[in-house]
């Protein structure tokens, strides 16, 4: 997003939900217009700029979804403040600061070569030789936006900082298969899509959440084939609630997110070793059909319109987030409950 684009969103962090009094900031700038005698200036158009950009991103959604409109943008807001001070002391500019922090970040030829052979198939036809100066390119960004990301996060542990921005909380069932402990401090409800790329793609992060709160973290999956998008979902869908019913889910549900929206769901049954009688005869009955239902009712009651969508003990987190996004919820939820385990405590 364009630094003026964040600039005129986090004008509007805090606006109320209700009508309000409020001042109105002195105009300024140049006479841009003069209407039946009344100046119009630059800061006039620039503040009902900023008042139609927030009115359009937040129009027609639900409280949980301006709130977290609202909250990743207040993330954008304090990063940037605290990036211009830390610019500031070292005497640059914050484009600069950003340049001399990952200057150093490097890729070596193994990792080239690495990612070329993971990758091949992707690559048409291209040999190493010809590809890996693209590929290097590649990944030195990707380690620079990480070097980066990790250098702001240690300005918000370094700072003093405190966020008190409660989000709306949506009850939502946690009912389905899941991962860690019964009675975990977070419960973690994941409406997803196997058909869905986003969804297989934030399966890793869920996996490197669960690896950093093994105790206090439980996710919950539950099913919302997009089937406007992906007319074969809801079938997955229900092949992987006959894999429950012999305990095998989770090993479904990788295979599915493995496989891609081509695998044939008998097939992928038949791999991880399942009872195809039980399974045919589940999926014949409309038991699985009624959980899948179910399922999609309970999101669409929740305010879930595209997957994947989670709710963090019912705070409403959605689209394939980074592993950060993650965190900063979970350890405000663990700190809500005053666990003293947590990570970052």
């Amino acid at each position: 997003m364009p630094p003026v684009l964040r600039a005129a969103l986090a004008a509007f962090l805090l606006l109320p939900s209700a009508c309000t009094p409020r001042s109105e900031p002195e105009a300024s700038g140049e006479v841009v217009a003069v209407l039946d005698g009344r100046e119009i200036r630059e800061s006039d158009l620039d503040a009902w700029i900023r008042e139609d950009l927030y009115q359009s991103a937040v129009a027609g959604r639900d409280a949980a979804a301006v709130h977290e409109f609202r909250a990743q943008a207040l993330e954008r807001m304090l990063d940037e403040q605290l990036i211009a001070a830390a610019a500031k002391e070292r005497g640059v500019e914050a484009d600069d600061l950003q340049h001399q922090e990952t200057a150093a970040v490097a890729v070596a030829d193994e990792e080239v070569a690495t990612f070329y052979a993971e990758n091949s198939d992707r690559m048409g036809g291209a040999t190493l030789e010809q590809i890996a100066g693209r590929i290097r390119e590649f990944l030195l960004e990707q380690k620079r936006a990480e070097a980066w990301a990790a250098y702001v996060s240690g300005l918000r542990e370094r700072a003093s900082l405190e966020v008190d921005f409660e989000a709306p909380r949506v009850d939502v069932a946690a009912t389905g298969p899941g991962l860690g402990p019964d009675g975990a401090p977070v419960v973690i409800v994941e409406f997803s899509d196997f058909h869905c790329p986003y969804c297989q793609r934030v399966t890793p992060t869920l996996k490197a959440l669960r690896e950093r709160y093994p105790d206090q973290v439980r996710i919950v999956f539950r099913h919302f084939p997009l089937e406007n998008l992906h007319p074969e979902a809801r079938g997955i869908a229900e092949a992987s609630v006959c894999a429950d019913a012999q305990g095998r889910f989770w090993e479904f549900h990788d295979r599915a997110f493995a496989a891609g929206p081509d695998a044939a769901e008998r097939a992928m049954a038949e791999e991880i070793g399942l009872d195809l009688a039980a399974f045919d005869a589940c999926r014949a009955d409309g038991r699985a059909a009624a959980v899948v239902q179910a399922d999609v009712e309970a999101g669409k009651a929740a305010g879930v319109s595209g997957t994947p969508a989670f709710f963090v003990n019912g705070v409403l987190l959605s689209g394939a987030q980074p592993l950060d996004a993650f965190v900063r919820v979970v350890e405000r939820e663990l700190a809500r409950a005053g666990d003293p385990a947590s990570p970052g405590s």
